[in-house]
């Protein structure tokens, strides 16, 4: 019911679905995409005085942001105000993390517009101000989202290896960014301890989102949060990016405002809130409750093609390459930098690092990779076990624990095979029980279910080790008797007879039961399966006919004895 009704809110007519999204989401991405080459063409064009088209430039860095936000706010409340009409609200997995992802945008967009009017109003360039802690305070809030995300889905054996993972893809990217960003600024002087502190938060903040990022990518396979997924991806990577390509020019005195990183931050962080609003679209929110609502379990939402798991394996590896790449950079240029005791310090404790955790992650993933076969092992014995327990529901009858006709009949195919190879007879002996019909009319079902298990049982335990006997169907039974002769099998088969004649069974009163017996030998009796089936049968029903309680076997039938007229359904 709770996926019905979703699906009926998410499908329903274009009024609703227009009330919900209050600006369409591909109106949403013609605009970003249209502000985007606009404000890169300006950036470009510089038609205005320096003091104007800074003015623009930094007022358009955080006009489009924040524009995106709000649509994507009002649109988050517009959906969550419907959604709680909803017995079981769909919304609430995803309000969390949605909100702080926005938030992120949004004070960002703040910090612009404070620097904004710091730099024209007051003409201060302090750093640091509260434009640089609102910038800040948008790191965190991107980080948790992440990770609100990833943690939701991963189970909780995959934490350790996805912290160490995370710890390598931390290692890797920080000694990366010590050598060509944080070593370079920390050497450089600053006039404030402060400044130096703030300086440096900024590319760790980046290093933070980053490494969430790459184990959100690694990790987060669920399908209801793609394209969502894909769109916020490319903005965290478009943001870290130009962050990164600041960094570099700063550390190098190549930045100059008015350059393209301009465009690449509203970009990014416009398509953050793109992603938010695609998450929010009813479908999306739809397929999300729907597979919760069928208790969808972890491990199968987790699941990925064996080419994924190995590319995503290789990168701790792929890492400690590029590593190396950067040591033998280092010892080939190492004249030409800048503060090269403290890089190579730095460095070289990095690579260190790296290369301890990569020996306790291998330590990990071997570890992870024995409780994986432990457990493909138990499942295997399990599986056995189940496919054991269908073999033996379909081979044996529930009521009686005898094989049941199809078991029969291979048993019976085998033997006709082993006994053209190696030239010997067997036989098969054909049991009816008596007034069978009579036993079921006037005392019940039940009643005649205990004789079938008694007569069963009795018939069994008057064979060999080696014999075979199953229920053929009603009060019918067959044995087989493997390298037996005429006269044996009807020995067996008059040694059976007797047994059921002689047992009382205490059912309302003692009572006895009797059967009729046919014998029918291969191959002096019959060529195959079929005929050798039907000539015991036919020699059973020559027993019965001529009074019941008594065993006949084939050549007995040809020798003389009369062929009963009466067809085979009046047996009883």
């Amino acid at each position: 019911m709770k996926g019905a009704s979703v699906r009926r809110w998410a499908t329903g007519s274009r009024s609703a679905r227009e009330a919900v999204a209050l600006l369409p989401g591909d109106w949403l991405l013609i605009f970003l995409g249209l502000y985007v080459l606009a404000f890169a063409l300006w950036i470009v064009a510089r038609p205005v005085d320096n003091l104007t088209y800074t003015t623009i430039d930094d007022l358009g860095q955080a006009a489009g942001p924040l524009a995106v936000a709000a649509v994507v706010c009002t649109k988050m409340w517009t959906t969550r105000v419907r959604l709680a009409r909803l017995p079981h609200a769909p919304h609430r997995l995803l309000v969390v993390p949605s909100c702080l992802l926005v938030l992120g945008v949004i004070l960002n967009a703040a910090g612009q517009l404070v620097y904004t009017y710091q730099s024209l109003v007051d003409h201060s360039n302090a750093f640091p101000s509260i434009a640089h802690v609102l910038f800040l305070s948008a790191y965190p809030c991107f980080a948790v989202a992440l990770g609100m995300f990833l943690f939701r889905e991963v189970t909780a054996t995959k934490t350790v290896r996805i912290g160490i993972e995370a710890l390598l893809i931390t290692l890797a990217v920080c000694t990366f960014a010590w050598y060509f960003i944080l070593g370079p600024l920390s050497v450089t002087p600053h006039d404030l301890t402060l400044a130096w502190v703030v300086g440096l938060a900024f590319p760790v903040g980046d290093l933070l989102v980053l490494a969430t990022l790459v184990l959100y990518i690694g990790y987060s396979q669920t399908l209801y949060l793609r394209p969502a997924a894909a769109i916020m991806v490319l903005g965290f990577v478009v943001m870290i990016g130009a962050d990164g390509a600041y960094d570099y020019a700063v550390t190098h005195a190549g930045y100059t405002p008015g350059s393209l990183i301009d465009v690449c931050w509203p970009l990014g962080y416009m398509l953050i809130a793109f992603g938010v609003s695609v998450l929010w679209q009813p479908s999306a929110i739809r397929d999300l409750w729907e597979r919760r609502a069928r208790d969808t379990s972890a491990e199968e939402l987790h699941q990925t093609t064996a080419t994924a798991a190995f590319v995503w394996s290789l990168i701790p590896y792929a890492l400690l390459a590029a590593l190396g790449m950067l040591i033998v950079w280092d010892a080939r240029f190492a004249a030409t930098r800048i503060g090269d005791p403290l890089l190579d310090s730095g460095m070289h404790a990095g690579v260190g690092l790296f290369v301890l955790a990569l020996a306790i992650h291998q330590v990990i993933v071997l570890w992870d990779s024995r409780q994986l076969h432990r457990r493909v092992k138990a499942s295997h014995e399990q599986l056995q076990t189940m496919n054991e327990r269908l073999d033996a529901l379909a081979s044996y009858d529930p009521l009686t624990g005898l094989a049941n006709r199809r078991l029969i009949s291979d048993a019976l195919d085998r033997q006709v095979s082993l006994a053209c190879r190696h030239q010997y007879s067997f036989a098969v002996i054909f049991v009816d029980i008596d007034h069978f019909k009579w036993v079921n009319d006037r005392q019940g079902h039940l009643v005649g279910d205990t004789v079938l298990r008694a007569v069963g049982r009795l018939i069994q335990e008057q064979l060999r080790t080696g014999d075979l006997v199953g229920r053929w169907g009603g009060e019918e039974f067959v044995a087989i008797l493997p390298e037996t002769d005429a006269r044996s099998a009807r020995a067996t088969a008059e040694r059976v007879r007797r047994a059921l004649a002689g047992h009382e069974l205490e059912i309302h009163g003692a009572r006895r039961v009797t059967c009729s017996a046919g014998v029918a030998v291969y191959p002096d009796e019959a060529t195959g399966r079929e005929e050798l089936i039907e000539r015991a049968d036919q020699a059973m029903y020559a027993a019965k006919a001529h009074g019941r309680n008594r065993v006949c076997s084939w050549s007995e039938v040809l020798a003389g004895a009369a062929m009963p007229s009466t067809p085979p359904g009046a047996r009883n």
